[in-house]
């Protein structure tokens, strides 16, 4: 079979919220398939050869999934399959920023700071009426791995409301080795293989991280402990436009940071707090990634340092802004 990028994500926190929240839990779920139903319509309404304008074109494809073979959800997971690296990179990452800021207005200005997850919803009635209802917005945030290697994938049967249904399923070293990388660390982070940075334009590099962890011996043919690399794919910094004038670009971090910050100083005494410090540290990462080779490297740095002391983490600084992921 021909080698191809298999990419697995995983919603995080999905199991938790399921076992006390699962009307939570399905608004989750519903939030990425949303994700994708809209970025189909959009290819069929607006086909990206009908944009005159190359940066639109360019901007309507990458926020597309038209290089995606295979998307293939099933609970908390997706996996998906595409023989294009240079475009599905892109699209894979607009996909994550979109799920991400499908919700993300509540955490930036929550009506409740120490729990920046609860929202009040109007709901319109019949008759005119107007009702307020109470519910839990929690953020869409996956952790992933990306392989490029040897996939097959096969027709499959499945049983649906009693009917029966084909669809498809994948396997081979590539799926095998994408769902190990989903586990190479915390947080809602993309770890990929070096090979996935070789064959994607040159244009992503810098967007690729090397990453270690000390791996433990566990069996008696392993003297002593070793570390093990992965590259991380920073794929906030998709959400900066590198055809934007960098001054004006620079206040896009907001988006992005205010949220990460919030949903951190929300949960960092719970057990899960962890997977949003790292959160925000990735959202600090990719935007000095991308900033750091525009004319207005000092702006940002200046705008995430105010920001982080603003919020009272001065004395986390040193941390979230540290090069080393």
């Amino acid at each position: 079979m021909p080698d191809k990028l298999v990419t697995f994500i995983d919603l995080l926190g999905f199991s938790n919220i399921s076992m006390s929240d699962t009307f939570g839990a399905q608004n989750l779920l519903w939030n990425s398939q949303q994700i994708l139903e809209e970025r189909l319509i959009d290819v069929k309404s607006h086909p990206i050869e009908s944009y005159d304008n190359p940066s639109v074109r360019k901007l309507a494809e990458q926020t597309s999934l038209n290089s995606c073979e295979m998307f293939l959800p099933g609970s908390d997971s997706i996996f998906m399959v595409s023989d294009d690296a240079t475009k599905f990179i892109p699209q894979l990452s607009h996909f994550l920023l979109s799920c991400f800021l499908f919700t993300a207005s509540e955490y930036a200005h929550p009506s409740d700071p120490a729990q920046p997850h609860k929202v009040t919803t109007k709901v319109f009635g019949k008759g005119g009426s107007i009702s307020e209802v109470d519910a839990n917005w929690y953020p869409t945030l996956f952790r992933g791995g990306i392989y490029y290697g040897d996939v097959a994938d096969m027709p499959t049967t499945a049983i649906v409301n009693k009917e029966v249904i084909k669809t498809m399923n994948i396997c081979g070293p590539a799926v095998v080795n994408a769902v190990m990388l989903e586990k190479f660390a915390k947080g809602p982070r993309l770890f990929c293989h070096e090979w996935v940075r070789d064959v994607v334009s040159h244009e992503y590099e810098s967007y690729f991280v090397e990453v270690t962890r000390k791996r433990q011996a566990n069996s008696a043919c392993e003297n002593s402990d070793s570390h093990e690399k992965a590259l991380e794919l920073l794929w906030p910094a998709f959400h900066f436009n590198p055809e934007n004038d960098c001054k004006i670009e620079v206040f896009e971090i907001n988006d992005l940071l205010i949220p990460a910050i919030n949903l951190w100083l929300a949960y960092r005494s719970q057990c899960f707090g962890i997977h949003y410090f790292e959160f925000l540290r990735l959202v600090i990462r990719s935007a000095l990634v991308f900033f750091n080779s525009t004319p207005c490297a000092s702006r940002a740095h200046e705008l995430i340092q105010g920001r982080l002391i603003s919020s009272g983490l001065e004395a986390e600084l040193e941390t979230l802004m540290m090069n080393d992921l």
